[in-house]
């Protein structure tokens, strides 16, 4: 419960509006109003640190890896147009854009 009350502690510091707690699927805290909807801005790259950070603690990401040990290449696709489709057509071998 220590934890419980520093999360609520630091809540209120930083000016939180609510705080859920979620462990092992069950809500087993609360605090401000949590039905209330909020409007939220830049939230997504705090919460994928802290989905990764949960993958790296639990060994599911190895930061270490490189990409050619996870067999992903860094290589850009060529980009063309279908015949009869009009629009740009990039290929990364000319490095050139032009419209059909």
């Amino acid at each position: 419960m220590e934890a419980l009350t520093r999360a609520h502690d630091y809540a209120r510091s930083i000016g939180t509006a609510s705080l859920v707690a979620i462990q092992h699927g069950r809500m087993i805290d609360s605090w401000g109003e949590i039905d209330r909807r909020l409007e939220l801005h830049s939230v997504r790259k705090s919460l994928l640190s802290a989905l990764i950070g949960i993958a790296v603690a639990q060994r599911k990401i190895d930061l270490d890896a490189s990409l050619g040990s996870l067999g992903i290449d860094d290589v850009p696709p060529v980009l063309t147009c279908r015949p009869g489709a009009s629009g740009p057509t990039v290929t990364t071998d000319s490095m050139s854009s032009s419209t059909r």
